[in-house]
């Protein structure tokens, strides 16, 4: 993501979890991208990561996307500050993993 946290590129494992195609991502944020995940809390750290350069690690997020609107799913997302070879701050960039079974495995029990 950019610096004003809009996608720049995403790959076919995004493209499929999210249920877009590259260019459906290109040129928007996470909130628009996602509607039915409470972004909140995704938004305020892409902020603070690309301010701080702190990354962030592991942070859960569960909601539903396009790929499949009717279920719940469960991801670990993990932010980081870019930057280009001489240091000026280019984005963000994100890493996820999808911890679906492990999350309904913990809610039930």
């Amino acid at each position: 993501m950019d610096t004003d946290l809009r996608y720049v590129a995403v790959n076919p494992a995004l493209e499929r979890i999210n249920g877009l195609s590259t260019e459906d991502h290109v040129d928007r944020n996470v909130s628009e991208i996602l509607p039915r995940v409470d972004t909140g809390a995704i938004e305020s750290a892409q902020w603070r990561v690309l301010e701080t350069g702190v990354p962030l690690l592991d942070q859960n997020v569960v909601g539903r996307t396009w790929a499949d609107p009717d279920h719940d799913h469960a991801w670990s997302v993990s932010l980081y500050q870019l930057q280009d070879p001489a240091g000026q701050v280019r984005g963000v960039a994100a890493s996820i993993t999808d911890v679906t079974e492990r999350h309904r495995l913990a809610t039930e029990a």
